[in-house]
């Protein structure tokens, strides 16, 4: 059961809102208003010694130092806290440090987040700190805080001795293509990272071929997400020249970026000889039909890959034939599926696809 509280000034309502929960209760989603010392020692009795709740997201809260005590309190009693999330929060500095504090201390906690909360310097570097000597959370996520590549670099020093941490999540940031020297380091030395989303960042071309490099000597990254990098032609190549050899990462995303005929043709090449990229995702990558055919042509030796992503291209009938081929001659374990929308195929190629479908039920 998931709890939705959310605190005001008015005592009497938050006592009749805190009452209606019970030890049933596994999440509990917060938002901390002006509210007063009362009602907040009430929450903290409600759930005191509670050993059931496994969740806590706060939102949309200006967090003061009075109100991180609260946060501080809840992980030094709730042992059973596996989760943390802040979204749309503002910290006090010595809020945060505190906050930070507490997590340190808290042997259980697998999952971190602070998403869209304006982090500032000095909380990057409490974050790099933590990260240091943290051996519970294994997923970090960093969404929307507008953290360059300064701040990046931070964060490396912590990843780069940090043996636990199996995901992170730096979406929507302000990462340039210098900050793909550190990814780079990042992907060289840490061990353990396996999940890694760089999505709306500024890596650019030369970002995508330094990851590209470091994808060489890594074979832990089983997923990455560099959708909206402005990644080109140049870049896209490096990354498929890496996928030739790497063994380990199965889930690749290109979205919106400028994949390009020649981008393509890299990719295509790619999974003619790796076999352990099972996922693949190219959205608005202006790949066009004769693209698609040699896509359709690859995937039907391939037989790992079953469901790429191809909304929003240039694909006509061509393209939507190529791959209706692919679909009625499909020997794949996973169900087959395709993303095709906002493309220009007409009713010869939909007609085609829906009777490959039916052709193939295994599918």
């Amino acid at each position: 059961m998931i709890a939705v509280v959310d605190l005001d000034e008015d005592i009497s309502q938050n006592q009749m809102r805190l009452q209606g929960f019970g030890p049933e209760v596994t999440e509990i989603h917060i938002s901390f208003s002006y509210i007063h010392m009362e009602t907040m020692q009430l929450f903290l009795k409600m759930f005191e010694g509670n050993a059931s709740v496994k969740v806590l997201r706060v939102n949309d809260s200006t967090l003061s130092l009075f109100y991180a005590s609260s946060i501080c309190s809840i992980l030094t009693s709730w042992s059973t806290i596996e989760e943390l999330y802040f979204y749309d929060c503002a910290f006090d500095p010595l809020a945060f440090e505190s906050i930070v504090n507490s997590i340190r201390c808290n042997a259980n906690l697998k999952g971190l987040a602070f998403w869209n909360n304006r982090i500032e310097m000095g909380e990057v570097r409490a974050l790099s700190d933590l990260l240091r000597g943290n051996n519970a959370i294994e997923e970090l996520i960093l969404n929307n805080n507008e953290i360059t590549s300064e701040g990046l670099e931070l964060i490396t020093d912590g990843l780069c001795q940090n043996r636990i941490l199996k995901s992170l999540a730096l979406r929507n940031n302000k990462i340039s293509r210098e900050g793909g020297f550190l990814i780079a380091r990042i992907l060289r030395e840490n061990a353990v990272l396996s999940k890694l989303n760089l999505n709306n960042n500024y890596l650019g071309a030369r970002g995508a071929t330094l990851v590209a490099e470091a994808l060489l000597q890594n074979n832990v990254l089983k997923e990455i997400d560099l959708s909206r990098n402005n990644v080109d032609e140049d870049g896209v190549e490096a990354l498929a020249v890496a996928l030739e050899s790497n063994r380990s990462v199965g889930v690749l995303r290109l979205d919106w970026n400028k994949i390009g005929p020649r981008g393509a043709a890299a990719l295509v090449n790619a999974l003619r000889i790796n076999r352990s990229l099972s996922a693949i995702s190219f959205c608005s990558t202006l790949v066009k039909d004769n693209d698609i055919e040699a896509l359709a042509s690859v995937l039907l030796q391939n037989k790992v890959v079953s469901s790429p992503e191809l909304r929003e291209n240039g694909i006509g009938c061509v393209g939507a034939l190529a791959l209706a081929r692919w679909i009625a001659s499909s020997c794949s374990k996973n169900p087959v599926s395709l993303d095709l929308e906002i493309n220009a195929i007409k009713e010869t190629g939909l007609l085609a696809l829906a009777r490959a479908y039916e052709e193939n039920p295994s599918v």
